[in-house]
C-alpha cells in the first residue's frame, strides 16, 4: 500500500477494514462479556511479515495480568510478557515465543 491520504470503504455490514504495519505480530483474543470470561478464549497471533534481504520477518510482544489489578509499581506487580519472532523464506518458516517475564 502507497503512503498518503486514501479512502476504504467501511460499510455497516461488515467488519471494520483493521491496516497491520509489515513486520508485526498482534496477539488477539475474541471478546466476551466480562474480562473473566474473555479470558477463558483462546489467543490466535496475526502475522504480518515484512520482506527483508529475502526472508518474511515479523515480531511482536505480549503483556498479560490478571486484568482487575491496579498496576502501582512494575517492579513488583505480577505479570507476563512474551516475545514473538517469525521468521520465513520459501524452505520453510519458524515461530518462537520466550518468556521474559513469569507472574
Amino acid at each position: 500500500m502507497r503512503g498518503g491520504y486514501q479512502k476504504f470503504p467501511a460499510p455497516w455490514t461488515s467488519l471494520i477494514p483493521v491496516f497491520v504495519r509489515g513486520g508485526s505480530i498482534l496477539p488477539r483474543q475474541a471478546p466476551n462479556t466480562t474480562t473473566a470470561a474473555s479470558r477463558q478464549n483462546p489467543f490466535e497471533l496475526l502475522i504480518a511479515p515484512h520482506r527483508q534481504r529475502g526472508q518474511n520477518l515479523a515480531e511482536g510482544f505480549l503483556f498479560w495480568d490478571d486484568g482487575e489489578s491496579i498496576v502501582e509499581s512494575f517492579d513488583t506487580h505480577n505479570f507476563y510478557h512474551w516475545v514473538f519472532a517469525y521468521t520465513g523464506d520459501r524452505n520453510g518458516a519458524s515461530l518462537s515465543i520466550n518468556t521474559k517475564r513469569q507472574a
